[in-house]
């Protein structure tokens, strides 16, 4: 956990090394996305060159870290005028995270990807 002004800048460093070497890696330290992404496993992440769609593993930046999950939903809930509200969910959990905005997203993952068989199972909400 971080600092708001410490996450800050650590979202903005990540974003800068994004565009100038168009991939990083990332050290996942939580079991939020297990079995498809271990505890202290190492994701590459790309920039947003295409727009988010259902499914994309993605690590964007949470109240207090940053945080990789799959994306649930992209635009299901807007409200206020924002069409660009994404919901996510860590594969661990049965809940929703807080709908973000894109402007949140540091990228999209690439290294790791949810087979058919999960997409699956979590459009039909098998556990």
């Amino acid at each position: 956990m971080s600092s708001p002004a410490a996450l800050q800048l650590l979202f903005d460093q990540a974003r800068q090394m994004l565009e100038e070497k168009g991939m990083i890696p990332i050290k996942i330290i939580s079991g939020s996305m297990e079995p498809v992404i271990k505890v202290n496993q190492t994701v590459i992440i790309t920039k947003l060159t295409r727009p988010i769609a259902r499914f994309d593993i993605i690590v964007f930046k949470g109240d207090r870290e940053l945080i990789c999950h799959y994306v649930r939903h992209v635009n299901r809930y807007v409200t206020d005028g924002d069409n660009d509200l994404i919901q996510t969910r860590g594969l661990a959990s049965k809940q929703n995270d807080v709908p973000i905005h894109q402007d949140q997203v540091l990228g999209i993952v690439i290294s790791h990807r949810l087979n058919l068989w999960r997409k699956l199972r979590l459009m039909w909400a098998i556990r």
